[in-house]
């Protein structure tokens, strides 16, 4: 998982969050999800990643979306 963190793939799939595409949107979700859970575990700090690359965001305005 810090590979995939230190490769950007946070980033890549912040970016993912806000395509047209449901399926698309559900994965980027899973892949943060258990970055999150990883962090938790490793008591790393990568939802700082997240929230820097504008990821927050996208998951906050997903929360309005119908």
């Amino acid at each position: 998982m810090k590979l995939l963190v230190e490769l950007g793939a946070v980033s890549k799939m912040s970016e993912l969050l806000s395509v047209q595409d449901a399926k698309t949107v559900d994965v980027a979700i899973d892949f943060l999800k258990l970055v999150l859970e990883h962090s938790s575990k490793q008591e790393l700090q990568y939802e700082t990643v997240i929230e820097e690359c504008g990821g927050l965001k996208k998951l906050e305005a997903l929360q309005e979306h119908a």
